[in-house]
């Protein structure tokens, strides 16, 4: 039907990026699903980097930082359109 909610009555997508230049990770994690028209997703992520280490064994100071990200969306959509709300945070600290 749509691909807000994901297609599935419920599903859980979870993953994690590694950056090497800062030794960041970052896990994310999605659950979402869809009946009879109405939908949802609901989703975060955070990220936790290490001062960057460019090549040749030098290194930026005061550039590691951390980051959230939430995000939920709600909806229903049915022949012609569809209506959703949808709420999204985000939060970063730079470690000096």
């Amino acid at each position: 039907m749509t691909k807000k909610g994901g297609g599935k009555p419920i599903g859980l997508n979870a993953g994690a990026i590694y950056d090497g230049s800062n030794h960041g990770w970052t896990p994310r994690l999605s659950l979402y699903g869809e009946k009879s028209g109405f939908y949802f997703r609901v989703s975060a992520a955070t990220l936790n980097a290490k001062d960057l280490k460019p090549p040749k064994s030098q290194k930026y100071y005061h550039t590691a930082h951390r980051r959230q990200y939430h995000s939920t969306k709600l909806g229903y959509q049915w022949d012609g359109g569809d209506l959703d709300l949808a709420l999204s945070s985000y939060r970063g600290k730079r470690e000096i």
